[in-house]
């Protein structure tokens, strides 16, 4: 029996094979090992099945679409989406660890690695690196997922809710990552970003208010079984209160000569002048 395959796929020993064009402008960013252009992504689906083929195709097709348009415009940095594509890549494998399904995992991680190597072009190793881990890692919580559980539970206003996820965000804007798992978070990283917010001019009272806000999101982490008590990293820290910088100080200007006989004229009672420069 035949079926007509999905666009942009073909078939080959029964697996259905993603096969997108790739636009000409874009095929100098694709080369092969060759060091030529390449013409096609071509990336296995996991299924022979055309119904289950055509969404897997349709989902790496707007994927490549969005990735041919972030390359037209030259942009670098943290990709829009890559925290999207990340949990759809962790929904999938934890469908097809349902289904028992060890192809369809296979696949869905081969996935992963074709969109790591594009954000390794982009972005660097770690970022990339980051990216596999937090994609490939089912029923777990990244820690803007667990932010917004918080929110969603009800327990805190919307003002404290808006307060946390500034605090997780700039986290992770240290750790120039769009999102990560709490593992990620090292006792050697959680001291860095300490370090690099004492060097900063935030008062004491707003490093302490940060730090106690990412300790109340690993709790919630600790109470969802997603991480251990003993790695809570952001335990016993000290923040400074920031020094002030003798180059900023306005200097005093001197003392004018009215103001001078003014002030050693005046009577010593209550209704004395005084001048400050």
């Amino acid at each position: 029996m035949t079926f007509e395959a999905p666009r942009y796929t073909r078939q080959r020993g029964g697996k259905l094979y993603l096969n997108l064009p790739i636009p000409a402008d874009m095929r100098p960013h694709f080369r092969t090992g060759k060091d030529t252009s390449r013409t096609h992504i071509v990336e296995a689906l996991g299924t022979g099945d055309p119904t289950e083929g055509r969404r897997l195709a349709r989902l790496r097709e707007a994927h490549w679409v969005q990735e041919f348009d972030r390359l037209r415009r030259g942009g670098r940095g943290a990709q829009p989406g890559n925290t999207r594509h990340a949990a759809d890549f962790r929904r999938d494998i934890q469908a097809a660890l349902g289904r028992g399904d060890e192809d369809s995992v296979e696949a869905v991680k081969d996935m992963a690695i074709e969109h790591a190597e594009a954000i390794e072009r982009a972005e660097g190793l770690p970022a990339a690196k980051a990216f596999f881990t937090l994609a490939t890692s089912p029923g777990r919580l990244t820690l803007l997922q667990a932010v917004q559980q918080m929110a969603e539970s009800g327990d805190t206003t919307e003002g404290t809710n808006r307060k946390k996820l500034q605090q997780v965000q700039s986290l992770l804007a240290s750790l120039q990552v769009p999102d990560c798992l709490p593992e990620h978070v090292t006792e050697a990283r959680a001291v860095a970003y300490v370090e690099a917010m004492n060097r900063t001019t935030l008062s004491k009272s707003t490093k302490q208010d940060r730090l106690s806000g990412l300790q109340t999101v690993w709790s919630f982490l600790e109470r969802k079984r997603q991480v251990s008590p003993a790695l809570n990293p952001w335990k016993n820290h000290e923040v400074t209160t920031p020094k002030k910088d003798p180059g900023t100080c306005a200097e005093k200007r001197g003392w004018k000569d009215p103001e001078v006989l003014e002030l050693f004229g005046a009577p010593d009672s209550a209704g004395a002048k005084h001048y400050t420069r």
